[in-house]
């Protein structure tokens, strides 16, 4: 097995140097194709080295390019994305990825290893050495692209987010061999003005196997081991100017053989209730939706929200509401429940204090009485709605009633951008 960090010029070069120039040839019974494979190569299969090279050299330039940048690349917490453009400046330590290509609360670790309809799929011939000739062949893979519904908090004046993904299949029977592998290709993109080969490289993409990174990528020549999920995204540099994965746009993959190259249409996100239903549902509960919320018709009151994580792991949402009691004074009421990852609402039992004092000037704890429920859902990341009902017979000038609310953001915690 090949270290990672190898690319196939290094094998080839060992391959030449012992073997000649022949263990550039195909051994066709080495071959992993299937009969209605997309490419049509010609024999021999040699590479373009040199095209080769110029890839990884080009990515390698442009992520060199992120160290040498300035502030100018990061984001001001509170934004919305707006894909392609470099984002406002920010002195902040805890950042957001300037150049983002989906809000950074739609994706998390691992990836989904499963397309999901709508998908837009093609077989690939990719590259492979065969350890037991050192010459190379080809396995056929199946390549599929698919977006996931994001937050749309701003929908109606900016369209619908999705996050855009890539996954190399590989065949059953040759999953996770790691004696003979596929190669990754280069991937480029074509969209409006800009098509394959740009001689300003406005082609190229980031394809990283993590979401919400700045500068990781999967390189030309990398090893696929296994079946992988990658994630479109924009380079840190002028390039993503011109690139939003949410339009339409084609994609180029190569192998760097003759005849090798396989393109592929990606239509523009458009999300109906029946072919993105997630993209109309509230959203999931995390920490982007931690904030503080308000009704600005009525400044003056509002509610705290945070989402927590326990040391044992558990999910905790945790709320403090900042209202008056019938007397016109300032009065809060607080609860929190646990729920678990994906749920969508939750309630929350509810309860208020009393016997108290200012600054500590009580006991050891003032004592919680159970005022009702709230409950919570989130139709997008900048809304809250909140339905809530006290119970009966509760103290004279103690707000209670029943009804429901809806009210938007005030604030955002910083290094958590929700959009």
């Amino acid at each position: 097995m090949f270290n990672k960090s190898i690319s196939i010029l290094g094998v080839m070069t060992l391959g030449c140097a012992i073997f000649g120039n022949t263990s550039l040839l195909a051994q066709t019974s080495g071959s992993r194709t299937l009969n209605n494979s997309a490419t049509n190569l010609q024999v021999p299969l040699t590479r373009n080295q040199a095209a080769m090279d110029a890839e990884r050299v080009i990515v390698q330039q442009r992520l060199a390019q992120k160290s040498k940048s300035s502030a100018a690349s990061h984001l001001v917490r509170g934004s919305t994305v707006n894909p392609g453009i470099a984002q406002a400046d920010s002195t902040s330590q805890l950042i957001a990825n300037g150049y983002r290509a989906y809000p950074p609360s739609c994706l998390s670790d691992p990836l989904p290893d499963t397309p999901v309809a709508p998908a837009y799929s093609t077989l690939v011939d990719l590259a492979e050495l065969d350890p037991s000739t050192h010459s190379l062949v080809v396995e056929t893979v199946t390549i599929s692209i698919w977006r996931v519904a994001c937050s749309s908090s701003s929908a109606a004046t900016s369209g619908y987010n999705s996050a855009t993904l890539m996954r190399i299949q590989r065949q059953a029977q040759y999953e996770g061999d790691s004696n003979k592998y596929p190669y990754f290709p280069g991937v480029r993109i074509a969209q409006n003005n800009v098509n394959f080969d740009d001689t300003q490289f406005r082609d190229f993409i980031r394809v990283p196997i993590e979401p919400n990174t700045v500068i990781s990528t999967t390189y030309v020549d990398d090893p696929v081991i296994n079946s992988t999920t990658y994630v479109l995204e924009y380079f840190p540099s002028s390039i993503s100017y011109t690139q939003n994965f949410n339009s339409a746009f084609n994609m180029r993959f190569d192998n760097f053989f003759n005849g090798g190259q396989v393109f592929l249409g990606v239509p523009a996100y458009a999300p109906t209730q029946a072919t993105y239903p997630a993209a109309f549902q509230p959203q999931p509960l995390s920490g982007y939706l931690s904030a503080n919320y308000y009704d600005p018709n009525h400044s003056g009151e509002g509610i705290n929200i945070e989402v927590d994580e326990l040391a044992n792991g558990q999910r905790v949402l945790f709320f403090a509401w900042f209202t008056y009691d019938d007397l016109g004074f300032p009065y809060w009421i607080s609860g929190s429940n646990g729920f678990n990852a994906g749920d969508t609402s939750i309630n929350v039992p509810t309860g208020y204090g009393s016997n108290g004092g200012f600054a500590g000037a009580f006991g050891a704890k003032a004592p919680q009485t159970l005022w009702g429920n709230v409950g919570f859902t989130f139709p997008d990341c900048n809304h809250v709605t909140m339905q809530y009902a006290s119970l009966s017979g509760l103290p004279a000038h103690t707000p209670s009633g029943s009804g429901v609310l809806n009210w938007q953001r005030l604030t955002t915690v910083n290094g958590l951008t929700c959009e």
